[in-house]
């Protein structure tokens, strides 16, 4: 026979969201990098990666860096303000 053992459901933790002035401050300076077309932005842009991931803002960055890989400064800029202003996030 075999004993079946009741095991206590442990809630799933929900990621918090990172701290709202630091995660402003990262966007902004992520903008003002893309719209100078400086190369910092990429570094810029994995740091708010870092800062973001696990929450649910984190998939939408996505197509923000596919633009930063080919360089395109301008398209990552617009597609980083519609993803702010779809999150809510606009300075």
């Amino acid at each position: 026979a075999t004993t079946v053992t009741a095991v206590a459901a442990t809630p799933i933790p929900v990621p918090s969201l990172p701290d709202p002035g630091r995660l402003q401050a990262l966007l902004g300076e992520l903008q003002q990098l893309l719209a100078d077309h400086m190369f910092e932005a990429m570094d810029k842009y994995e740091e708010l990666c870092s800062l973001l991931h696990g929450s649910h803002l984190h998939p939408g960055l996505g197509p923000v860096g596919e633009q930063l890989q080919q360089l395109d400064f301008k398209a990552a800029g617009t597609l980083l303000q519609q993803w702010r202003a779809q999150q809510a996030l606009e300075s």
